[in-house]
């Protein structure tokens, strides 16, 4: 094969996965940049991905899984470290002559913005732009699967609790997200330099949100917004009952994590309440030339994680 070689990153996660599924097939060539060669890794071999296991912050990894690459899509979880993580994957890219990158940022991206993530977002975006690889920024806002993450709630009760409220916003799913991704590796030439705010077909509020999911089980679900420290305590207890086994210095470090996200959600719930995160657009479709699923084929589609 002679084909066009793409490096995806988070191949494993939410968005990555759903593009290299999305771009398997025809000439390309998909290389997936993974963490662990666990069995999501296996199984994405079996598909004819060529897997590169390292970590996105470590700079000769990042050298490595972009040698030979034409193009790539770089993602970086929640947590500390992204301006330098995109440092060395501009400077990786740089070097191995990549001609395009797909960045995935955030809908809170931007000089002032109070989340340390969301200003991290903005910042890597710059340097990117600096870089001189062609780029392209995603700025998507709440995800879908946000819903999905409550489902542990719904044993417990009918209680959905999140720290938003006072807003809307159009949920973008995974696989829409996904087509995107892939359609601009595909085809760079038209959105190079572009930044792309990718939404859903219809805002709604938390409270609307938690009543269709309602609707979708036939439960009578309520909505409870709490602080984010509160919500992101309890991740920290979901870590510590489930990682009996780890060392100190490793729960240390997830715990940590969760506290950077904790801030991050403090900061873009206020955004949130502010009307940041609104909005609908015709992004996706103009893209991709169809349009995102609506939340209530989403729940209908992931009925069962619920």
């Amino acid at each position: 094969m002679n084909g066009k070689r793409i490096l995806i990153t988070g191949a494993t996660g939410l968005t990555g996965g759903h593009a290299l599924r999305q771009l398997i097939g025809g000439d390309i060539r998909i290389r997936a940049l993974v963490r662990t060669a666990d069995d999501r890794a296996k199984a994405l071999e079996q598909m004819g991905v060529e897997i590169f296991t390292g970590d996105i912050s470590d700079f000769a990894d990042v050298r490595r899984a972009l040698a030979g690459v034409d193009s790539a899509y770089f993602v970086y979880p929640i947590r500390p470290g992204l301006v330098s993580a995109t440092v060395q994957f501009a400077e990786a890219a740089r070097e191995a002559g990549v001609q395009y990158i797909v960045n995935m940022s955030q809908i809170s991206a931007g000089p002032d913005a109070t989340s340390k993530a969301a200003l991290a977002h903005w910042l890597s975006e710059r340097v990117l732009d600096w870089s001189g690889v062609p780029v392209t920024h995603l700025r998507p806002t709440f995800f879908a699967e946000w819903m999905t993450r409550t489902a542990p709630m719904l044993t417990r009760g009918d209680v959905i609790y999140l720290p938003f409220g006072g807003g809307t916003h159009a949920p973008i799913a995974g696989p829409d997200q996904g087509r995107v991704i892939a359609e601009l590796l595909r085809s760079p030439d038209a959105h190079i330099g572009q930044t792309y705010t990718l939404v859903g077909t219809e805002e709604v509020t938390p409270e609307a949100m938690v009543n269709q999911l309602g609707a979708t089980l036939g439960r009578n679900l309520k909505y409870l917004q709490i602080p984010a420290t509160d919500f992101c305590e309890s991740i920290k207890q979901q870590i510590l009952h489930s990682h009996l086994d780890k060392p100190e210095a490793y729960l240390t470090a997830k715990l940590a994590e969760v506290d950077f996200l904790a801030q991050h959600l403090t900061e873009v719930a206020k955004d949130y309440a502010a009307g940041k995160f609104g909005g609908t657009n015709t992004a996706i479709v103009d893209i991709t030339g169809t349009p995102p699923q609506s939340l209530e084929t989403f729940l209908q589609e992931n009925k069962a994680v619920f």
